[in-house]
């Protein structure tokens, strides 16, 4: 494909599953619960075809490719994934489709484990405009990501032995989970009152730590990968892109400061978000932003949960035109023009000689 038929073909997919997104809360308003979740699983095995078919689409496409018959010193869950992936097919092309499953998988129990009042379709457009385009690309951190949102919703609702096994099993399948890791128990154990205080707290302590580290180490620390990142600070490396995505959130704040703590799960994913968006502001590189996703991935739930708690009918419906417009015009300047992800031009294995 050419990359305005790619940009096609992706505005095609996204609108498909959206479409069945709505389906999904439709039915489950009619009570319907057996065709509502059927609808779900279907959205999201078209996601998990069209990522696991693709061919040299991320930037990190080719380097699992060549990981497939190396992958010792990779994280025990992911070590794991590659050996069942090997025992199914030699074909390297397994390991991406393997991953693009699981990946799916989690992000879906994730939207169901929400148990959000409004409007799935717009959880799923957040996600496919603003986060999608990296489950192509960094193929192992997204993995970790989807099973850190699963697992936080699971502390929300009070499932915390669960919540435990799953913050152990993102850390197995890739280190930077680590990163999260201090979040994820001030959220298991914090008494609810306290979890804004902690969370900033927290945020501010460890601020200074990462600033001490490059201020004593630097460029020549390349001991531990992830923090080694943190040495690479650079003006120059700055993600825009990141925080152009924090942009309607910050004009909610700005604008509707009464809706933010409301609801419990407004409430709960509003202090780590913009612990998150600190988190990039003062440390802010390309690979820094890598380890901010665990942190703005939430702004799927966020965003349209805030949306749902303005009380204006007339204006909630605008606002959320608004916000759809933002995620269209966000995913075409940043992914298409600009080619964050190199998910540009989309290919399938069955497209290889094209």
């Amino acid at each position: 494909m050419t990359n305005i038929n790619s940009l096609i073909f992706y505005m095609s997919l996204f609108v498909v599953v959206i479409v069945l997104a709505y389906i999904y809360d439709y039915l489950k308003k009619k009570n319907k619960k057996i065709l509502a979740n059927f609808t779900l699983i279907v959205a999201f095995a078209i996601l998990t075809i069209i990522s696991g078919i693709r061919y040299k689409v991320g930037s990190d496409y080719n380097a699992y490719i060549k990981l497939y018959s190396r992958y010792d010193y990779l994280e025990l869950g992911s070590r794991f994934l590659f050996s069942i992936s090997n025992l199914i097919s030699d074909n390297p092309q397994t390991i991406i489709f393997t991953y693009s499953l699981f990946t799916n998988i989690f992000i879906m129990f994730a939207i169901r484990e929400a148990k959000f009042k409004g409007s799935t379709a717009l959880i799923m457009a957040s996600y496919l405009f603003l986060y999608f385009p990296f489950s192509l690309n960094i193929i192992r951190q997204s993995l970790a990501v989807a099973i850190l949102l699963l697992a936080f919703l699971k502390i929300i609702n009070n499932k915390k032995k669960f919540a435990i096994f799953l913050g152990v099993l993102a850390c197995l399948v890739h280190g930077s989970a680590i990163f999260f890791i201090p979040y994820f128990l001030i959220f298991l154990f914090a008494k609810e009152e306290k979890i804004y205080k902690t969370t900033f707290l927290y945020t501010g302590v460890l601020l200074i730590a990462l600033l001490a580290y490059i201020t004593l180490f630097g460029k020549t620390s390349t001991s531990i990968k992830y923090f080694g990142y943190l040495g690479k600070f650079s003006i120059k490396n700055i993600d825009y892109y990141q925080f152009l995505s924090y942009i309607p959130f910050l004009l909610i704040c700005l604008t509707s400061r009464k809706v933010l703590k409301k609801s419990k799960l407004t409430s709960s994913l509003n202090g780590l978000f913009i612990s998150g968006v600190l988190f990039e502001v003062i440390l802010s590189s390309t690979q820094v932003s890598r380890i901010g996703i665990y942190f703005s991935i939430y702004s799927i739930f966020l965003m349209p949960s805030l949306l749902e708690e303005i009380k204006n009918k007339n204006t909630r419906k605008i606002t959320k035109i608004i916000y759809f417009v933002f995620l269209i015009i966000y995913f075409v300047g940043v992914y298409y023009l600009h080619g964050r992800t190199s998910i540009f031009p989309y290919k399938t294995i069955f497209m290889k000689e094209i």
